[in-house]
């Protein structure tokens, strides 16, 4: 029939189809349905039953005491009568049960929104062990569903595997590296391999090898005093390994990986970028501090001069040496006194 939208084509078959065969179709029976567990957890069990369903899936959607009234149920919510009811109706209908734990779990890594807590790891293995003892009360056991949502790593560098798995095509050259505080539990940065990193230079004694220390035995950065700014060298991910490499051959005792080593040098980069800053700010405060001392000084010879002087004097005073200055506007009206007298509180307001 024209318009017909089953047949082998289309993907389905209807019993008038002439390539219709009964024998290459799959009962219903044959086929496993899932069911989200609810305040009355037999009820959705005998729909699925009263379809013709032998396979089904009980999941859940809470996690923790969960909440009836919202529907976040968890196994805990369902009691033991209503477990084996549960397990009778599926023994009279020969109905095979399996069991979904909850989907809030997060992964058994312990990853939670501030890093690593081995509090929701635990809670997440709670969690699996609510859904065992769920399955053994109405399933007698058989197949518990859960999600290993666990934390996001790079496939290419797995070692000790026969098929080869990349979790994009370009991973083995933009992978991106997640740096953990072992005593926190923090994650503190991501790496990526694709991100050029920018290595302080340091001021290196006659050998050529060992860095000049100041007097708190810290390397002394390179510093470009015409431009103002610390002497970098931009590096790759290549760069990095092989330094990292070098490393750990001097260091056996202590190595490092080289996305460490990415970190500790944006962090070395990073705190030259800051001090280069405090520099910057602390020459503008010596210039500052400089020009204060110079404006009290004329300051006080100015009052010294004007000290006796009557008011016709200071206004002729004030005109003259507005002329000298080539000063205007309100400013030329105010003796010298006066006017300095602004400047510095200007200055001192800088330096506040």
């Amino acid at each position: 029939m024209a318009g017909n939208s089953y047949g082998p084509d289309k993907g389905y078959y209807h019993s008038m189809d002439r390539e219709y065969n009964a024998d290459v179709l799959m009962p219903i029976r044959e086929i496993g349905v899932s069911i989200m567990a609810t305040k009355d957890a037999v009820q959705p069990l005998v729909a699925k039953i009263r379809e013709g369903a032998s396979k089904v899936e009980i999941g859940f959607m809470g996690r923790g005491k969960g909440s009836i009234f919202s529907g976040q149920i968890t196994p805990e919510s369902v009691d033991r009568e209503q477990r084996q009811a549960i397990r009778q109706l599926a023994k009279v209908n020969t109905v095979d049960l399996s069991t979904h734990a909850t989907v809030s779990t997060g992964g058994f890594a312990g990853l939670g929104q501030r890093g690593f807590d081995e509090s929701v790891r635990q809670d997440n293995i709670n969690e699996i062990k609510r859904a065992i003892d769920f399955a053994a009360d109405t399933a007698e056991g058989g197949a518990i569903t859960l999600h290993a949502d666990e934390f996001p790593r790079p496939l290419f560098d797995i070692e000790k595997r026969d098929v080869e798995f990349l979790a994009h095509p370009t991973e083995e050259k933009d992978a991106t590296f997640h740096l953990v505080d072992s005593q926190t539990g923090d994650v503190i940065r991501s790496v990526s391999k694709d991100t050029i990193v920018h290595i302080p230079q340091y001021e290196m004694e006659d050998d050529g090898v060992t860095p000049k220390l100041d007097e708190w035995n810290n390397k002394i950065p390179k510093y470009d005093k015409e431009k103002k700014k610390f002497e970098l060298k931009a590096a790759k991910w290549d760069d990095i390994v092989e330094e990292t490499e070098k490393y750990n051959k001097e260091h056996p005792d202590a190595p490092i990986s080289p996305e460490f080593m990415h970190y500790k040098h944006q962090a070395e980069s990073k705190l030259l970028q800051m001090q280069g800053e405090k520099l910057w700010h602390l020459k503008d405060r010596a210039q500052l501090m400089e020009q204060q001392e110079e404006l009290m000084k004329q300051f006080k010879s100015q009052e010294m001069t004007e000290m006796g002087k009557n008011e016709q004097q200071l206004v002729e005073l004030a005109r003259e040496t507005a002329a000298m200055q080539r000063i205007s506007g309100t400013d030329a009206e105010l003796i010298p006194s006066k006017r300095t007298k602004r400047t510095l509180d200007r200055v001192n307001y800088d330096l506040q």
